[in-house]
């Protein structure tokens, strides 16, 4: 990065090593440089900056801003299982667990083996059955 500030595949990596040692705050501001640096060509990458800062801020109890993030992520690469998943995990953790089976259930449909989201559709899926929700 010290040859090129505005290398945002740097940005995006370093976010990754951060939230890995669980320095979330850190990872958050590096992911959002790279957000910030993606050219307008690379939405995949610029999506999965989203979503991963969406997973670092969930971490953090941010679930608004991890909610927004995931969801921005969508609008950028409508296809992205993971962003689905994601978001789905932070409306669990908000106990809206019809739209975490709603955003498993899309996943799901992108991903068919996608075995977290069966995982975790079918244990919410199990607590609606069970509160007759």
């Amino acid at each position: 990065m010290e040859l090129n500030p505005k290398y945002a595949a740097a940005y995006l990596n370093r976010g990754a090593a951060k939230q890995n040692i669980k320095d979330y705050n850190e990872a958050i501001a590096d992911y959002t440089l790279a957000i910030k640096f993606y050219p307008s060509y690379a939405k995949t990458n610029c999506a999965k900056a989203y979503t991963d800062r969406g997973v670092a801020k969930n971490e953090l109890q941010d679930h608004n801003g991890a909610l927004a993030d995931h969801t921005k992520a969508l609008e950028i690469n409508p296809k992205f299982a993971g962003a689905y998943y994601n978001r789905g995990v932070v409306k669990t953790d908000l106990k809206e667990y019809k739209g975490a089976i709603d955003d498993y259930s899309k996943a799901l449909e992108i991903k068919p083996k996608y075995a977290n989201a069966k995982k975790n559709k079918r244990i919410l899926e199990n607590i609606l059955r069970r509160n007759n929700l």
